[in-house]
């Protein structure tokens, strides 16, 4: 059986377009995707009446990508959105790093909004005017827009769930071996045969550099060699599929692959 994040049917996730991908030349084109998403994202949250200042300062100190002021600014509302945009989905460390950043000033409410792709931009730039409307957040939320709509909820819960389903005793859990690389996806074949193609994107930090890096030199990994643990890609109420991969050791002799001798 084949199971593959590119499903093409309607509401249901797809991958970006060619220009969304941007990672086939390899990671440096990472930094130039991120700034594109967070001018799309300013001039979405503009077209809303809200004033969007991109610094790239902040980001350097504060992990701030945008400061989001309210439409309704100049009769009151000094609210303020401190803004990390990101199209790394789940990428536990990203918001370890983000929570443990201060914020830019004491009345800053802090946002981290992860982006599918950039067809969802403006309803994510959408649902963050409408939250200026709703009571304040004093602790950081995530905002997770996917092609099924968005979700809010505060981001140390989120983290503190991506970390339970990242255990590799989860029983939910797959474990395969990597074939290959195409189309910006690793894909996996189970000891049952089945076959994933996981978005890059989707893996895990350290292990989605190393097959960007091969990607980006047009390289193959060893077929067969490493092991991905994954969950099986079901979307949730986004339309996001979580696989949350991550590396098995296959030397460890705690491997899930291996039979109890």
């Amino acid at each position: 059986m084949e199971k593959d994040a590119n499903v093409g049917a309607a509401g249901t996730p797809h991958e970006p377009d060619e220009h969304e991908q941007g990672q086939g030349a390899g990671e440096r084109l990472g930094v130039q995707l991120a700034h594109r998403a967070e001018n799309a994202l300013a001039a979405a949250l503009t077209e809303r009446g809200c004033y969007a200042q991109r610094l790239p300062l902040l980001d350097e100190r504060f992990k701030i990508d945008l400061l989001v002021d309210p439409p309704d600014r100049y009769e009151g509302n000094d609210r303020r959105f401190e803004v990390q945009v990101t199209l790394a989905l789940d990428a536990r460390q990203k918001m370890r790093e983000y929570l443990q950043h201060p914020g830019f000033s004491k009345s800053g409410e802090r946002l981290y909004v992860e982006i599918w792709n950039f067809r969802v931009i403006p309803t994510a730039a959408a649902m963050i005017a409408r939250m200026f409307r709703r009571p304040a957040m004093p602790a950081p939320r995530l905002l997770r827009a996917g092609p099924r709509g968005t979700n809010a909820s505060l981001l140390s819960t989120r983290l503190q769930e991506l970390d339970a389903l990242c255990q590799l005793s989860h029983k939910q859990r797959l474990v395969g071996r990597i074939q290959r690389l195409v189309d910006n996806k690793v894909e996996v074949v189970t000891e049952t045969g089945d076959v994933y193609r996981i978005p890059l994107r989707l893996v895990q930090d350290e292990k989605r550099y190393q097959l960007r890096t091969l990607v980006g030199a047009g390289e193959q990994p060893v077929p067969g060699q490493d092991l991905l643990s994954f969950l099986p890609g079901t979307p949730d109420e986004t339309g996001i599929p979580v696989y949350l991969a991550i590396p098995v050791d296959p030397t460890d002799p705690a491997d899930p692959t291996e039979d109890d001798a």
